[in-house]
């Protein structure tokens, strides 16, 4: 200030018997800045909110772990109310797959099985039953109770009820607990403990049944036993004689036994209770749904090298094909592409007068069970098993035959009881599975070499026409885990959505490893979608929104493209009311035998999932040529 103001402001001051409200309002707003500044935890008194703390751009992983995000990036996320700082703490999403942890002390609430939460104070929190949380507190942290007030030191503490009940002051890692003594305890809780870190190994199951060959990972425990997922849907489990889903244990083995499913179905079984790693080698297993010997089980550390999937270094370079090569593949010179906008893209009229077989390639929980219903009810399709699966694999789903199929009439006889289409009518075989990244370039194969020998079938044979329905694929994830929850699946059964959360998390961090983890890649729609185009023409596919199904022009387009005729709007919208209602009613009836809800996603899982689909969607715009769906 110059000297004349500042001598203008000392009269003032001096002659007024009070000061001016805008002085103290000034000085008001300073002092609230400073606290704001340099006072830890102000902030947190002065706003009440969710606190979520700023969330950063989530920026692309290092080079060295492949990964999305590093802590300090991470939204709070947790029943703690915590925030996760420092660059020096672990990946969120490497934290995904820590050990679990076996507790066992005097008192029974704390005691159990642990499975990672959250990263606090640079190291992992796990919650066990009943509220049971095990976590790393420091002392110099005024929130962390029993570090700062009752051990007066760093240490690992073991919480329920709202209480401390034990704890270990030492700055020892998570994976030197197991060996740790000095537990203390407090709140009427025993002074007895013991942990057991339990790193979990990879298991390399070699069968005569090539699906269901490969390496498992954990993926839970279940019947006091950890159960491993590997591919093409395949699941090494610990099965238990008249426990809920069991069928293998109940009514095939008659014993508690291990199992390999593939497909839904249990492919090999062996009566025993010992663990894996005590099975004999060359012990011979139980066989049914096509499956032959020999069955080799291995035991291997966890390494990097185990989770690729020789697969995606397919998709790899897959990803990086310049985009307007395929988009702009010529189309069929018989149908003329429909340009896309925000109904639908690709697809084409069909004038051809042949009979159509019309095939659903996806997407799971996208809207396949609403479109398969409304067509259904069309008086001009012949309905099949809603999920035939016989294209892709026809050794499993309801009609099944050992093999592949060798010819159209094969498909026609085998899933349609040998009634084939007229002019004007269709087949439909809805298949989530179809359109997943394992299965679409089968498909393709599979469908040219059946159209090449349509002559050998009546009526000219007819032509295949294809349907896939996208949606947000964080909604189609959570949506993929109510499912599983609600349908009583396994262990998903009875998990909480914070332990949904946790496996949800758990899966994305091994798609991003390489693992084909169909929770996640299912929503990677662009990758298959290119390899679909790689070989068949746009004209055929017919890409919906589902946003949309419940328009009449949506479904005008859906007829015309598959060569059946349109219905009277009064026609559609009583046959759209009826879908809807059955499927509601029907969603209503499982949740209630169950006793569940719709899983909803936590804020972090939510922010993860769409930081991973954020460059597979703009990838997908631009294949469609539409803007943004969701």
């Amino acid at each position: 200030f110059g000297s004349s103001s500042s001598s203008r402001l000392v009269r003032r001051t001096e002659t007024s018997r009070h000061l001016p409200l805008p002085f103290f309002f000034t000085m008001a707003v300073g002092l609230i800045a400073i606290l704001l500044a340099f006072v830890p935890g102000i902030p947190a008194l002065l706003v009440k909110t969710e606190r979520p703390p700023p969330i950063a751009e989530l920026l692309a992983g290092s080079t060295d772990t492949g990964l999305l995000l590093s802590a300090a990036e991470m939204p709070y996320w947790s029943s703690f109310d915590r925030s996760l700082r420092g660059d020096s703490e672990r990946n969120m999403l490497d934290a995904a797959v820590w050990p679990t942890i076996v507790i066992k002390t005097g008192y029974a609430p704390t005691s159990g099985t642990y499975f990672f939460s959250e990263m606090y104070n640079g190291q992992p929190s796990y919650l066990g039953g009943e509220g049971a949380v095990l976590h790393y507190e420091l002392a110099n942290n005024t929130r962390d109770w029993g570090a700062s007030e009752w051990l007066h030191g760093d240490g690992w503490f073991i919480g329920q009820g709202g209480h401390h009940r034990y704890g270990l002051k030492t700055t020892s890692a998570l994976s030197d607990l197991s060996n740790a003594t000095g537990w203390q305890s407090r709140q009427a809780a025993p002074g007895d403990i013991s942990v057991t870190v339990q790193e979990w190994p990879v298991v390399e199951v070699m069968t005569g049944f090539g699906p269901s060959s490969g390496n498992y990972v954990f993926g839970g425990v279940r019947n006091d036993r950890p159960f491993y997922r590997g591919p093409h849907n395949s699941m090494l489990r610990y099965e238990v004689p008249g426990m809920y889903g069991d069928w293998a244990a109940t009514y095939w083995i008659n014993h508690s036994c291990w199992t390999i499913m593939q497909g839904g179905d249990h492919r090999y079984g062996l009566a025993t209770e010992k663990s894996l790693p005590e099975i004999p080698s060359g012990t011979e297993w139980h066989v049914r749904k096509n499956a032959t010997l020999p069955v080799s089980i291995n035991i291997k550390m966890q390494s990097s090298d185990v989770f690729m999937d020789r697969r995606m270094g397919l998709l790899a370079d897959l990803s990086k094909t310049d985009l307007l090569k395929v988009s702009d593949r010529s189309p069929s010179k018989k149908h003329k592409v429909w340009p896309s906008n925000d109904v639908t893209a690709f697809g084409s009229k069909y004038t051809e007068g042949r009979p159509v077989h019309t095939v659903g390639l996806g997407f799971q929980k996208c809207g396949t069970t609403m479109m398969a219903s409304m067509l259904a009810r069309h008086p001009d399709t012949i309905i099949g098993p809603k999920e035939a699966h016989y294209l892709a694999d026809a050794t499993v789903g309801e009609c099944a035959k050992p093999g592949p199929p060798s010819s159209l009439k094969d498909y026609i006889s085998d899933c349609f009881r040998g009634r084939w289409p007229e002019a004007g009518q269709s087949t439909v075989d809805f298949t989530p599975t179809y359109g997943t990244i394992a299965t679409v370039s089968l498909l393709t194969k599979v469908v040219q070499t059946l159209e090449e020998r349509a002559a050998d079938g009546p009526k000219g044979g007819g032509q295949f026409r294809f349907i896939a329905v996208l949606r947000d694929p964080v909604e189609r994830a959570a949506s993929a885990l109510s499912m599983r929850r609600k349908n009583g699946e396994g262990h998903w059964a009875h998990m909480s959505d914070a332990a949904l959360d946790r496996a949800i998390m758990r899966e994305l961090y091994l798609r991003q490893k390489g693992l084909d983890r169909r929770v996640i890649s299912d929503g990677e729609y662009v990758i298959p979608l290119r390899m679909w185009l790689e070989t068949m023409p746009k004209s055929s596919l017919l890409v919906v929104n589902p946003d949309r199904l419940n328009d009449y022009m949506t479904w005008e387009r859906i007829y015309a493209h598959i060569g059946l005729k349109g219905q009277s709007w009064k026609k559609f919208n009583a046959t759209l009311t009826y879908v809807n209602s059955a499927y509601d009613e029907g969603q209503k009836e499982k949740y209630a035998a169950t006793n569940t809800t719709p899983y909803i996603p936590s804020k972090y899982v939510s922010v993860a999932l769409k930081k991973h689909y954020e460059q597979h969607n703009k990838d997908l715009w631009e294949l469609l040529g539409t803007s943004a769906w969701w």
